[in-house]
Formats: C-alpha cells, sequence, structure tokens
C-alpha cells in the first residue's frame, strides 16, 4: 500500500515539475548583456562626449529564468551624469508584468580623439604640433579634463612636466601669455594727453589686463604696464 502510494505521488509531482519546466523559459546572460548594454548607451550618448562603452560587471550577469511568453527587457540609469561606475535598473517584464526587478553595478568607459604629448615637454613650455598630436584614448578617468579636437593646442602652456604619450590635463596647463616674458614688446607711455611709444623688455609674463613689470633699455628704468594688447602694454605716469 505504501509502495503504491509513494509511486502516485512521485507521478503526481513529476507531472508538476514537467509543466513548471514547460511553462519557463531561460534567458541567457548574453542576450541580458546585449539587451542592457545597448539601451543604457542609447540613454547616455547624448550627454557623453566620445565614444562610450557599457559593461555589466561579470559577477552580477547570469542566466536567468522567467516564465514563458511575450519577453521584454527595460534597462535605463536615474539619471544621464557620467561615471566611471554606476547603478542601473533592469526590469525584466513578461506579459506585460515586471517578473523581476534587478539592480545592475555597471561600467562605464569613454574614448576619444584627444592631445597627447609626442616627447616630454617642460614646465612653461609651450605647446604646438611638433610635440603634440591628436590620438584616441581611454579618458574615462579625465573625462572632463581632457583637451579634444576642437581645442586650439596652441593656445597653451605646460604648468608641469609632461612625459611622452601623456594625455594633456586641464589641470596642468594654463592659457598662453599675450606677453612672454624676457621678450621685446611695445609700450605706449601716457601723460595726460601726450603718448610716447617706446620699445622695453617684459620681466614678467602676462594676458590682456595684467600688470607686468617691463624694463627699457633706453631709459634704463622700469615701470607697470597694463597689458592691452599681443606684446603691447600701456605705461601711465
Amino acid at each position: 500500500m505504501f509502495r503504491t502510494l509513494s509511486k502516485i505521488f512521485l507521478i503526481i509531482l513529476s507531472g508538476v515539475i514537467f509543466t513548471s519546466c514547460a511553462d519557463a523559459k531561460v534567458l541567457s546572460k548574453d542576450f541580458i548583456n546585449k539587451q542592457v548594454t545597448s539601451q543604457l548607451n542609447q540613454q547616455m550618448k547624448s550627454s557623453v562626449k566620445g565614444e562610450l562603452k557599457t559593461e555589466i560587471m561579470p559577477l552580477y550577469l547570469n542566466d536567468t529564468v522567467v516564465p514563458d511568453g511575450e519577453t521584454k527587457i527595460k534597462a535605463y540609469f536615474k539619471d544621464r551624469v557620467f561615471s566611471p561606475r554606476k547603478i542601473a535598473t533592469v526590469d525584466i517584464i513578461v506579459n506585460g508584468k515586471t517578473e523581476k526587478k534587478l539592480n545592475m553595478p555597471i561600467n562605464l568607459k569613454v574614448y576619444d580623439e584627444v592631445w597627447v604629448t609626442t616627447g616630454i615637454v617642460t614646465r612653461d613650455k609651450n605647446f604646438n604640433l611638433s610635440n603634440t598630436e591628436l590620438k584616441r584614448k581611454d579618458i574615462t578617468n579625465n573625462y572632463e579634463n581632457v583637451l579634444r579636437s576642437k581645442d586650439d593646442i596652441t593656445e597653451y602652456v605646460a604648468n608641469k612636466n609632461f612625459g611622452i604619450s601623456e594625455i594633456i590635463n586641464k589641470k596642468y596647463i594654463k592659457q598662453k601669455p599675450d606677453i612672454t616674458k624676457n621678450s621685446t614688446i611695445s609700450a605706449i607711455m601716457q601723460a595726460n594727453t601726450i603718448q610716447i611709444a617706446f620699445e622695453v623688455q617684459a620681466t614678467e609674463s602676462g594676458c590682456i589686463g595684467d600688470m607686468i613689470k617691463v624694463k627699457s633699455p633706453k631709459y634704463k628704468r622700469f615701470y607697470m604696464g597694463e597689458v592691452i594688447n599681443k606684446n603691447m602694454v600701456l605705461v601711465k605716469i
């Protein structure tokens, strides 16, 4: 009697398992990965400068069992602010019903054409087309601080020593001055309505609006002058 009941129970259990398997399907991790990364790239591309690559952290990517039916995956970030690591919400929807809601850690990488050095560039040296070049680089960790193809590299000066093939970081450069230290420039000396033009030597660098010290070889005197144009100062006395 006991054996008969056991057989009946096993038959019923087998039928239940068979029915459950028949009503379920497996979403492969490759399918999930393709759907999720494609949607996240689409969401972020309008706010990211460069080529974006999205990767689900491997530990969180597995085959997933869901009920049989029309299946959709919806993946999204809460915002479009770029960060190398973000959490995405992934909804697995079957026949219009959300069967699973997952939080997936995502790695984001950005590649773009940026200015890099071709050799050693020492502090206070001008960047030019001989010591720099445009190169495709991973800029994930310097995303906000790189110079891209639209930037005029010749307008900048190194504010530190740069090594070979180093990405030029905005934090360590400065705008090329309108007047360079030790260069010969024009000075306009103004006294009331009288103006006199003469040559002086800049003892320091400066940009338009700065006050710098200049030296007149002719009068053998130092003056303070306001930079009013490229290679020109106004000296008021």
